[in-house]
Formats: C-alpha cells, structure tokens, sequence
C-alpha cells in the first residue's frame, strides 16, 4: 500500500516510488534499473533523493553506486543523510537483536555523514546531551544538526560532498563485499485499502484503543482516509504513542481508505484489528 507517493501528489519533483519490497533487497534492481534510467535524462533534474524505509540497512544501498560500473561513472554520491528521532532513538539503539541480525538503527547512525537530530522539543536538554553523546560513540564524523519537524535548510542537505569511500573502507575494509543482512523478522507490516467513507467516531476509538494498547510495538503507522461528512481526505501518522493528523484537499482521486501499520509481531496479533468495524472487509498486503 503505498502512501507518501498520494501525499506528494502536487510536488514538481519527479517521484518513483519502490514498494514491492525492501530497497537494500529484493528491490535492489529496481533502484539501479530507475537509476540508468535517469543518468539518460541527466539535463533534467540537479539531485536524485533516496529515501529508505526505517528498517532499511544503508550499507547496500550505498554499495550499489560502487558495484555497478554505469552508476559509478554517471553519478557522484553526495551525502549519507539519517534522520534521528530524539524521542525514541535511544531505545533502538540499545535494543539487542537475535544472533545474527544487524540493528538497524545503529547502521544508519554509522554510516551517516550527516544526522540530523530532530524532534529536539520533545526531550530535555539532559536528554539530549546523553542522546548527542551516544550518537558520537557509534559514528564521530558525523555532523549532528539540531531540528523539529524536520525543517533544516537544503544547503545543509544537498551539494554538500560528505560521503567519503576511504572513510568507510578504513572502518569497513570489506564494505564492497556483497554480503547477505538479515532484518528482525519479529517486525512486520499490515497494509488495508478498501473504497469508501468512514465514520470519525469509530475511527478514532479503534484508533485511539490501538495506540493505548499496542501504542510501544506500533513503531510507525500512516494513512490516507475519507471522512464521511467531508470533501477533504484525512491523513495521519503515529510515531508509537503520538498521533498527528492533517487535512488534504488535493486527494479526492485516492483511494478512501489506505492505511500502512509497521509493528512488532502485528501480523500475529489479530487484536490490532478487533474492534475496526469501519470496513467490514480488509484487504491484507
């Protein structure tokens, strides 16, 4: 179920979205197929943005721009950017994983070189100092950028010529290797799209019992609704226990009812969907 193409919908920006699988997998040959694509087409665009899912080892991603010949003469990697959620990251990076699977979150914090701190309203300054120190224990090079929601200046971002390979083969040696990863198989995702309206007030109590009850295992969840009694879509986003919601009036051709849950063991747990009684049938992806 693909849900950030539908809230980008009037971005000038070209946008190609992978969604059949995970980008530093099984859809690695897509990324470099849509990459020759554009190296065709250079005249047309000033940066390329890969954006990866949260679970996404960067490793591979960053490998294919030096293992395939035609990407390493038509494109130049700029930078490593990774984005760090103040208030959950330290739980993920202190989370030990099964025998053999990579912790996600302290790759992305080891390859980065730049990180972008955000969401720095919602802890302490205590907080943040431990944060800031922890993230420089597991990569020192990086520059750490202070922000909430997000907002830093594109300077800060593009053009910046931060990726360094003789830096991370001095801390990787065999980083070009093509070596097999293994994700957390205990994290999964549940996506439900189905036409039609729903009603607010049964939505945000199944909502609202969510959160509460699964609110820690729900590591990220996204939507795009309509609301019956409104010509406008509904979009939200749940971060854990939080929830955000935004009103889009461009989305009247999407689907009525997308909605992408990314959990623990939620495929396992039909509770998550007890009590939905907005759709009397889901389709699971």
């Amino acid at each position: 179920v693909g849900i950030d193409d539908a809230l980008v919908l009037q971005a000038h920006e070209e946008i190609f979205e992978m969604n059949n699988g995970c980008v530093c997998c099984s859809v690695r040959g897509d990324l470099i197929r849509i990459l020759n694509k554009l190296a065709k087409r250079r005249d047309k665009f000033d940066h390329i943005l890969i954006e990866t899912t949260g679970l996404a080892d960067p490793a591979p991603v960053l490998q294919t721009f030096f293992v395939d010949e035609e990407l390493q003469e038509a494109f130049q990697l700029d930078a490593l950017i990774t984005v760090v959620d103040a208030k959950h990251i330290m739980q993920h990076l202190d989370e030990e994983k099964p025998e053999g699977v990579e912790n996600e979150s302290v790759e992305q914090v080891a390859f980065a070189d730049r990180i972008l701190l955000n969401k720095t309203d919602l802890v302490s300054s205590e907080e943040k100092t431990a944060i800031k120190s922890k993230v420089k224990a597991i990569n020192k090079f990086a520059e750490i950028i202070e922000c909430t929601y997000g907002r830093v200046p594109l300077d800060q971002l593009l053009g910046i010529q931060a990726f360094s390979l003789d830096r991370v083969l001095a801390q990787e040696p065999d980083f070009l290797e093509d070596k097999e990863h293994e994700h957390d198989n205990t994290i999964s995702s549940v996506g439900i799209e189905r036409a039609g309206e729903c009603d607010m007030d049964k939505l945000q109590q199944w909502l609202g019992g969510l959160l509460r009850d699964k609110g820690a295992d729900l590591f990220r969840s996204k939507g795009v609704l309509a609301v019956q009694g409104s010509n406008e879509r509904c979009g939200g986003a749940c971060v854990r226990h939080s929830l955000a919601s935004y009103q889009y009036s461009y989305l009247s051709a999407v689907p009525a009812l997308m909605l992408l849950l990314l959990a623990a063991s939620v495929k396992h747990d039909s509770s998550l969907f007890v009590g939905c009684i907005l759709v009397p049938s889901l389709n699971f992806v």
